[in-house]
């Protein structure tokens, strides 16, 4: 479920493109979707500690699409396609001792819109840098742990 609220139209009334979006003002929509989505992924190591993964993930499904005017209570609904993809690089490095890595993260999802010949496309992503040193627990926070980790092991049916 995605949704967007602005305090104004969303698509500004002296856009130049006469008669988009058939001129409507609306200013908050809301996108309900189910997809089916397949992807691949694959990681390089190299000289052990180092490593490059990259991975697409695309897919397909439909959604519902409701666009409103809070000002006036207009509202258009429809339903139609949904396409998403999500692309993800990262690269690093990795020891027993030390995590030093970069990784990239893109989410594209477009729908179809109410309005004929129209559709939505939200997109979000971000750049992430994470510098870690890892630190040895001591042997009663270590058995502490152990001991959570075998009950949630239990809980899932995971041995």
């Amino acid at each position: 479920m995605t949704g967007v609220e602005a305090d104004s139209a969303i698509i500004p009334g002296d856009i130049a493109y006469i008669g988009y979006f058939d001129n409507q003002s609306f200013n908050k929509s809301n996108v309900v979707s189910v997809a089916v989505n397949a992807g691949y992924a694959h990681t390089l190591v190299f000289k052990q500690h180092w490593f490059a993964t990259a991975s697409l993930v695309g897919g397909a499904g439909v959604n519902y699409t409701t666009l409103k005017t809070k000002g006036t209570g207009e509202s258009e609904a429809s339903d139609g396609l949904q396409l998403d993809a999500i692309v993800r690089m990262s690269a690093g490095y990795n020891s027993e001792e030390y995590f030093a890595g970069v990784q990239y993260i893109n989410f594209i999802n477009r729908n179809n819109a109410p309005v004929t010949g129209a559709w939505q496309q939200f997109q979000s992503g971000n750049v992430r840098l994470t510098l870690a040193k890892r630190v040895k627990l001591g042997d009663k926070t270590q058995a502490r742990v152990n001991r959570v980790e075998s009950r949630v092991r239990g809980w899932l049916g995971v041995e």
